[in-house]
């Protein structure tokens, strides 16, 4: 094996059945490393300081279901070895079992995970790093390089990440807190949570709830029949809803511009802040201050004009078929 290997350090540990495989590289030996497998816990803790990274947890048989070390050029590939036949795979796949731990510790390098089932763990990590599973759970803190994650079934929770982020969840919870960079966010049913972070802020529902708090940046939506809430928003809030509701608490100086098909759209503004209003519905209903007129007319509702407040700063536009406009 040490021929294969020869860029990497091999250190083996003997327990009562099999060997488990541990091995250690410098970053600038390899392009990435990509964990393939059914399931198994990845626990990864990034070192800043480290001169190499150190992987534990794969074994030294070709038993069917443990991981093994292939390398292709420089890329390192941690593989599950494949079952012979349909029965072993229905055993697999259908039985409760012990799932592999997989440990990274030291230097960062590129990492790409694809798992059936299990979770992810993340601390520190510096390089890229791709998360594909069908079920489980990711936890990320203090990631500072992007972060992509795919995940069909289970919960994400993402914590002081310093770069972007990607993460698209079918069913389950996207938890983003403290990011300090651009998130392209997704959920289709569940929820989705954002607190404190700023930047270009992308988020997609579709049946899902959605709530950004104390955030600031560049706010873009599209919902269809889940609902959008904001609070203490600062920047820019540009979006779209078809059933699902969407209510925005903004600072002063934020420009709004909303559309939407059934939708109610309610925004809060900060006492005095000037705002200058361009609101119209069709079939809906438009209410705000009363310094204001609704101008009616046979086919439509709509506004023109500021808010009362000395700064008069900041823009709301809104645009509904049916569905019904607050402002405050």
């Amino acid at each position: 094996m040490r021929w294969i290997f020869s860029a990497l350090t091999i250190v083996f540990s003997s327990l009562p059945a099999y060997a488990l495989l541990a091995f250690e590289v410098a970053p600038q030996d390899v392009e990435r490393i990509v964990v393939v497998g059914l399931d198994a816990q990845v626990q990864m803790v990034g070192q800043a300081n480290a001169a190499k990274l150190r992987v534990s947890g794969i074994d030294d048989t070709s038993e069917p279901g443990n991981f093994a070390l292939e390398r292709k050029d420089r890329v390192l590939f941690i593989k599950m070895q494949e079952f012979s036949d349909k029965k072993e795979w229905k055993e697999a796949l259908t039985k409760p079992h012990k799932k592999k731990v997989l440990e990274f510790t030291g230097a960062s390098v590129p990492v790409e995970i694809q798992l059936r089932e299990g979770s992810v763990s993340s601390q520190k990590w510096s390089k890229e790093l791709k998360i594909s599973l069908v079920k489980g759970k990711v936890v990320s803190n203090g990631g500072s390089a992007s972060l992509s994650i795919q995940l069909q079934n289970g919960d994400v929770t993402v914590v002081d990440q310093t770069s972007k982020l990607a993460a698209d969840v079918y069913k389950g919870q996207l938890t983003v807190k403290n990011l300090q960079g651009d998130l392209d966010g997704s959920v289709f049913s569940g929820s989705m949570n954002i607190e404190k972070s700023k930047g270009v802020l992308s988020v997609t529902t579709t049946q899902a709830t959605a709530k950004v708090v104390q955030s600031s940046g560049t706010l873009q939506f599209e919902n269809v029949k889940g609902s959008l809430v904001a609070q203490q928003f600062a920047g820019r809030v540009d979006g779209q809803t078809g059933e699902g509701s969407v209510s925005l608490s903004i600072l002063s100086d934020t420009d709004v511009h909303v559309k939407s098909n059934t939708g109610r759209v309610s925004v809060q503004t900060t006492p005095g802040s000037g705002a200058f209003l361009n609101l119209l519905t069709t079939d809906g209903e438009i209410t705000v201050p009363g310094e204001l007129r609704v101008n009616r007319s046979a086919t439509e509702k709509s506004v023109k004009g500021r808010l009362k407040g000395g700064e008069q700063k900041g823009s709301i536009v809104v645009r509904s078929q049916e569905g019904n406009i607050l402002v405050k």
